[in-house]
């Protein structure tokens, strides 16, 4: 996965479209099975409709939520890679704070909502 930072560049994006995304390469093996990355894209979509945030993918100029790629494998192969754009949303790990009561009140209700939404 990479970070990117979308930019403006003679107008060329609405402003909507400027900020950060995580480029998401998939490995061949969940490039082979398609059917796996559509049913990933529309769980999250479910989710982010339905219960809490949750990143989208971002159509292609395309139109398409997934794009193919072909990459250098390790070996020097070349093989080919599903690729997708979702937005990035800076956060940290629970495991990096001291939560309290409010925290993980807050978390059981999301996990709740993904939960019941699915």
């Amino acid at each position: 996965n990479f970070l990117i930072t979308a930019v403006a560049k003679d107008g060329a994006y609405p402003a909507a479209a400027l900020g950060k995304y995580v480029l998401k390469v998939h490995n061949g093996v969940e490039t082979a099975h398609g059917i796996v990355i559509e049913a990933q894209n529309e769980a999250m979509s479910h989710v982010r409709e339905n219960a809490c945030w949750c990143p989208s993918p971002v159509p292609s100029v395309q139109g398409r939520l997934t794009e193919t790629t072909v990459l250098p494998g390790s070996d020097g192969q070349l093989r080919r890679h599903a690729v997708r754009i979702l937005p990035y949303l800076p956060a940290r790990l629970l495991s990096e704070v001291s939560p309290g009561p409010a925290t993980l009140s807050g978390v059981g209700a999301v996990i709740g909502r993904v939960t019941r939404a699915l």
